[in-house]
């Protein structure tokens, strides 16, 4: 997550939740952060890189356009 004073925030990761937690991860609806796309909520995941950094960011991340060509 990059805000614009161009401060990385966090990082968001689809996958699998087992992999995913064991280096931190946790699901992103924690921070009240939706994905834009059908995926269960347990695979969207985010990390914080210093606490208490997301607990002011809400709302459905977006996406690069190239994201959904994949």
């Amino acid at each position: 997550i990059l805000t614009e004073q161009k401060e990385w925030l966090g990082v968001l990761v689809l996958g699998d939740p087992a992999y995913y937690s064991r280096f931190g991860f946790v699901a992103a609806e924690k921070w009240q952060l939706l994905c834009p796309y059908p995926v269960p909520s347990e695979a969207f995941q985010g990390l914080e890189l210093q606490p208490k950094e997301l607990e002011n960011i809400h709302g459905t991340v977006e996406y690069a356009p190239a994201f959904s060509l994949l």
